[in-house]
């Protein structure tokens, strides 16, 4: 509806500029002819007079349709922005619901995954926050779901909170290093620790059999990497990534004060506040939501 209104203007617009073009070119030739008459005679004084006359009444009667053209454009410039501003604002409060709903779920993944060690582990969670100015939805969904994975395949508790909290912490000094996004470096750790060695090559990181083979050896174990068990193959994965990683840890810290990483924390901010946003409108979302998805259901 809102380009068929657009168009109809369109159209007028076009046809007032081509009906004021028509008597511009009717003004440009009487001034000539008016011109041309100036010798001095009286009847062609008064004829140059008439022209005259005659060239003021069109330039009047185009007065009128610029200034009701002009209330036109400027209604609906209006219209259109204030639709804009309504699609925009919309967006925003669907948005910020969607990141709300995202934290409750990251969280709950993280309070099942973390278990007892979930309150330590929220203490890490919030000095990284308030230190670093962290997506708290971004980071407890990558340490619920690297913790969730260390104990399912059988690594101790303790063990995997260390690394799930080392790991996250990781992510954001590679994002710094090597200038990609956090949810990208979070994305490469979790792939390189289930033995996925590609993603992590970007960041000069190599978890291939091979060279997890010559770390073994340099423990003096007498063992081939194809004999470890899921849970010792994800521990040595997890040591080669942190001894691979040496010139990236603290990147972030160091250079937090650098222009991509000032924008990155101001990216997680607008993340926070939608979160925080989104929490007064999604009581309501959660309320209405499964109404009108029994009516869509209902219409199928």
């Amino acid at each position: 509806m809102a380009d068929y209104n657009v168009n109809n203007v369109g159209i007028e617009f076009v046809a007032s500029v081509e009906k004021a073009i028509a008597s511009l070119d009717k003004l440009i030739v009487k001034t000539n002819e008016a011109k041309g008459s100036m010798g001095g005679i009286v009847d062609s004084a008064k004829k140059a007079s008439k022209g005259i006359d005659d060239i003021q009444k069109p330039v009047k009667d185009l007065k009128p349709q610029f200034t009701s053209l002009g209330d036109v454009i400027k209604g609906v410039f209006s219209t259109a922005l204030l639709y804009r501003f309504g699609r925009m604002l919309l967006k925003f409060v669907m948005d910020s619901a969607t990141s709300a709903a995202d934290f409750v779920e990251n969280y709950n993944l993280f309070a099942v995954a973390l278990g007892n060690s979930s309150e330590e582990a929220l203490k890490f969670q919030y000095a990284m926050n308030q230190a670093f100015g962290t997506s708290m939805s971004e980071t407890l969904k990558a340490q619920g779901f690297l913790n969730n994975l260390a104990t399912s395949l059988g690594i101790t508790s303790d063990a995997a909170l260390t690394m799930s909290t080392n790991l996250t912490k990781l992510a954001y000094d590679l994002s710094s290093l090597f200038n990609i996004g956090v949810d990208e470096a979070i994305s490469k750790l979790e792939s390189g620790i289930v033995g996925q060695t590609k993603p992590l090559r970007y960041v000069g990181i190599d978890v291939t059999m091979q060279t997890l083979q010559t770390y073994l050896d340099n423990m003096g174990i007498d063992r081939q990497v194809q004999q470890l068990t899921q849970a010792e193959k994800v521990l040595l994965r997890y040591i080669a990534i942190l001894d691979q990683s040496g010139n990236a840890q603290g990147d972030f810290a160091r250079t937090i004060e650098s222009p991509n990483n000032q924008l990155k924390i101001l990216g997680n901010q607008v993340k926070e506040i939608q979160v925080w946003f989104g929490n007064l409108f999604l009581g309501l979302f959660s309320s209405v939501l499964p109404i009108i998805n029994g009516v869509a259901l209902s219409l199928i």
